[in-house]
């Protein structure tokens, strides 16, 4: 290496020495300007089933995780039960304007002990 760049270093030199241009050296190139090949553009959906990739890899490569279908269930249980709690409590305001007026008390009956099952039953099961 060292006795390469003492080579070129010397033939250099002798080019300053003799007055002679640097520019000789070189070749006289000319660079021309060509447009690179245009691809045609693809939107991302057929690329990806042109390689054979599934559109949403994300819910395929995972499992249910327990913990997540849990909450799922839970928040849809909870869902139901404010749902019932709050139709059970209209029903309550609206039988007692009705009370007295066309009700049959055996449909009342039913309704209350219903309602009192259902109500129970977790308090029962869970504790």
């Amino acid at each position: 290496m060292a006795v390469f760049l003492r080579a070129t270093n010397r033939s250099l030199l002798r080019y300053v020495n003799q007055e002679k241009s640097l520019m000789l050296m070189a070749r006289p190139v000319t660079m021309k300007v060509v447009e690179a090949p245009r691809k045609p553009v693809e939107d991302y959906d057929k690329f990806n089933t042109n390689l054979g990739r599934p559109l949403s890899p994300h819910l395929t490569i995972y499992k249910p995780q327990l913990t997540s279908m849990l909450s799922i269930t839970h928040r849809g249980a909870g869902m139901a039960l404010g749902g019932y709690l709050s139709i059970v409590g209209y029903w309550m305001v609206y039988t007692f304007y009705i009370k007295n007026e066309y009700c049959v008390t055996a449909l009342l009956s039913l309704y209350k002990w219903n309602s009192s099952f259902i109500l129970g039953h977790g308090k029962v099961i869970n504790s």
